[in-house]
């Protein structure tokens, strides 16, 4: 017979964890997201005194001129919805006005991106959030008259044709560069040989949106902070994969000073290597690890659980459901956290795995046994797929060392790549620490015999 209440069940946990499912913070949440009062956990990456949300946050309040910030994390340490909180905390000050942008929404994730491309985008998309918010109103005021008329006069480029509307939709500028790599490469050698004036009126133009934004709120000391996220997802495919790495450390390296405005606080999402390479003059990268689930262990070995860590990981399952136990019992929950490496994305795909291998009907599949949760596990291990000998000895070196293992600046690609795919997991006990993806242990200790 058709176990109807418990099907509804395990829909309803299944599309509570969807890992794609968004935390919003407003007063008013969109019916596709969750809500922040409800669900978020606020001490998830806490070490010690340092969570890097609220570090990254009084460093933006106390510092009295305007700044650019890097805040970094690997997929599925909760990077967006930290921003996002780091977004809501500081408008309910009521001394601050906030924007957000996504950039995947405005640029090719899988082309390069240059210093004069990006800052007409990030420019133009916080124009977007002012109009927004205040409406054609925002159309009329003169910064943005000004800057369409340096953009006609100096920004040629066939296929597109200057105008305040080519600016602020969607469908012009941003979408052009988005979905014509052809287009965005002519911009590029257009903006190329114009940078200087390029930064010079982006700037100009920023602070006319700021003194603007400042008339419409509570004055002339109301600070605005311009939240850029999303950059890290900036990865080329195939040989493209190097020509976008590249780019993307050009620009928060060699470029990092232009992307500074005299009026406005910006914080801007970057990949977790970036840390790794910045100079030391860009400050700090205030990074996100993944959740502590291991203690730091010694050399030669892998850490013990801790169990600190996997209680604030099952801490979000509660607070998003109240029955999950009766799908997944505790213990086996527990492992899913340990073996996902402290990702909660992970946790939530493992927990949603597990759930599609049982039967509703079946009263013996509930909670999960024990062999469902190791099939689970072997069914993510496969999708590491083949791991090239030579990226098998670097996470050999990262097992046995628990550094990054980076052996020159030349291969941080390479370390990106193993970041990006998870095979490499990052941790702070105080000082960073890395190890390889729990699921990979037994594969790479086996390798480290087998090459001694």
């Amino acid at each position: 017979m058709r176990n109807k209440g418990r099907e509804q069940q395990i829909t309803r946990f299944y599309n509570l964890i969807d890992p794609a499912r968004p935390i919003s913070f407003d007063k008013d949440v969109p019916e596709a997201a969750l809500d922040g009062d409800k669900v978020y956990v606020s001490d998830l990456h806490e070490d010690g005194f340092d969570v890097p949300r609220k570090s990254l946050q009084k460093a933006i309040v106390r510092t009295a001129s305007a700044d650019r910030y890097f805040f970094s994390g690997m997929r599925g340490s909760g990077k967006t919805t930290e921003l996002r909180r780091l977004q809501h905390d500081l408008a309910e000050t009521g001394e601050w006005v906030v924007f957000y942008t996504d950039m995947s929404e405005y640029l090719p994730l899988n082309a390069a991106v240059q210093i004069g491309d990006f800052l007409l985008v990030v420019v133009s998309a916080l124009a977007d959030e002012v109009h927004l918010r205040d409406g054609e109103d925002f159309k009329s005021i003169g910064p943005i008259a000004r800057f369409v008329q340096f953009l006609t006069s100096e920004v040629q480029i066939e296929g597109l044709e200057w105008s305040i509307d080519t600016l602020l939709g969607k469908f012009g500028l941003k979408a052009k560069i988005k979905d014509n790599p052809s287009f965005q490469q002519e911009l590029q050698q257009i903006t190329r040989r114009r940078i200087d004036r390029i930064v010079a009126e982006s700037r100009a133009f920023v602070d006319g949106l700021v003194d603007y934004v400042r008339g419409r709120s509570a004055g002339s000391e109301t600070r605005v902070l311009y939240v850029v996220d999303s950059v890290e997802r900036l990865q080329g495919i195939g040989d493209e994969a190097k020509k976008v790495f590249d780019s993307v450390e050009n620009l928060f390296n060699a470029h990092r000073d232009k992307l500074r405005f005299d009026v406005l606080d910006v914080v801007y999402s970057v990949p977790p290597h970036i840390s790794a390479a910045t100079a030391a003059g860009a400050g700090r990268v205030y990074s996100l690890p993944m959740i502590r689930v291991f203690e730091r262990p010694p050399t030669n070995s892998h850490g013990a659980p801790s169990q600190a860590g996997l209680g604030k990981m099952l801490r979000v399952l509660d607070l998003r459901c109240d029955y999950w136990r009766g799908l997944i019992a505790e213990e086996h929950m527990r492992e899913l956290a340990r073996v996902s490496g402290g990702d909660l994305r992970e946790l939530f795909s493992l927990a949603r795995e597990t759930l599609n291998l049982l039967d509703p009907d079946d009263d013996a599949h509930f909670p999960a046994p024990a062999a469902a949760i190791e099939q689970c596990k072997k069914l993510r291990r496969n999708q590491f797929g083949l791991i090239p000998v030579n990226h098998m000895d670097w996470l050999k070196r990262v097992a046995e060392t628990h550094g990054h293992a980076l052996p020159s600046i030349e291969e941080l690609g390479t370390l990106a790549q193993l970041f990006d795919g998870k095979l490499i997991l990052k941790y702070r006990n105080g000082e960073d620490w890395y190890d390889v993806h729990p699921l990979l242990w037994e594969q790479v200790d086996r390798h480290a015999v087998a090459t001694r």
